[in-house]
């Protein structure tokens, strides 16, 4: 609705209820419950999938089958088959972007121009909070739990950051013996990029909410960068100190949107479609390397 360029036209849920009380609220055109009237209405050019998360892999290959744009919220798949058979047929007609919104945040933009193309060591602390087992998020089968669910936008923005791509990775969890949110809830995950650069994924569930959500270091040749829960940019270079800081918390909601615009007009896609099967790929081995303890290399 804050971007002039997309017009509403046809909305989908599961139920007429949810349909008629979100299609009156933001001025849909129309309203279903069958997701197949979106795909072949021919005004319909782009669409953007907000499902549960098991259901993402099948509507974005609905999406390519009929053509469409498409705005995927993460994760892209939450199975490795899932990933590959969009792989397969994913040949760059149209746009395709996940919701990795936090490379589109104004600070993280501001981070990554300090820090052009150098090889850097990221550190990246996430106080997620718990989770509890019975939601829908730590199913496998529905959300794909925590790993493959959140932990890919903070694989997504390290690889932003970097500039390169995830070339093999390490996870250690914090093994427990109660078993009331899963051991991968708390994991600290190291990847290793193609460029040379290192990140450490830090994702907590045990922690107290009083602490900020999210914090970001970055170390490269001559400078340091902290970023505080996307309000606040430090930045250390030549023994001097500055920050900039922003009235509201911008994760880059509004940012992204306005990139798959622009992606449909220019017809390239935000987000390089090989990042976002990297990243992806990157959740699945991240849960191998949990199970066998070992380095896993992430294929491109």
């Amino acid at each position: 609705k804050k971007i002039k360029e997309i017009e509403l036209t046809g909305l989908a849920t599961a139920t007429g209820v949810s349909a008629y009380s979100a299609g009156k609220k933001y001025g849909f055109k129309y309203i279903t419950t069958d997701a197949e009237e979106i795909f072949k209405n021919p005004e319909v050019n782009a669409v953007i999938i907000t499902t549960r998360h098991n259901d993402h892999a099948r509507k974005v290959l609905l999406a390519i089958k009929h053509g469409k744009h498409c705005f995927v919220e993460k994760p892209l798949a939450v199975k490795e088959e899932e990933l590959e058979e969009i792989r397969e047929v994913y040949k760059g007609e149209k746009v395709l972007q996940v919701g990795f919104n936090r490379r589109f945040s104004p600070l993280i933009q501001e981070m990554k121009k300090l820090i052009q193309n150098r090889p850097v060591a990221i550190i990246y602390r996430i106080n997620a909070g718990i989770i509890p087992l019975e939601s829908w998020i730590q199913d496998p089968e529905v959300g794909g739990g925590r790993i493959i669910g959140e932990v890919c936008h903070f694989v997504d923005t390290c690889s932003y950051l970097s500039g390169s791509l995830v070339k093999s990775v390490y996870a250690s969890v914090v093994r427990k013996p109660e078993k009331h949110i899963p051991d991968e809830d708390n994991v600290s995950i190291v990847l290793n990029f193609e460029n040379g650069s290192i990140a450490t994924i830090n994702y907590f569930a045990y922690g107290d909410n009083a602490l900020e959500k999210e914090y970001i270091e970055v170390f490269g040749e001559g400078f340091v960068l902290q970023l505080v829960d996307f309000k606040e940019l430090r930045i250390y270079k030549q023994g001097k100190k500055k920050a900039k800081k922003l009235l509201n918390q911008d994760k880059g909601f509004v940012n992204e949107f306005k990139a798959f615009v622009e992606g449909i007009k220019t017809g390239k896609n935000p987000i390089p479609f090989e990042s976002l099967y990297n990243t992806t790929k990157t959740t699945f081995k991240i849960l191998e390397s949990i199970r066998t303890k070992k380095v896993v290399e992430v294929p491109c």
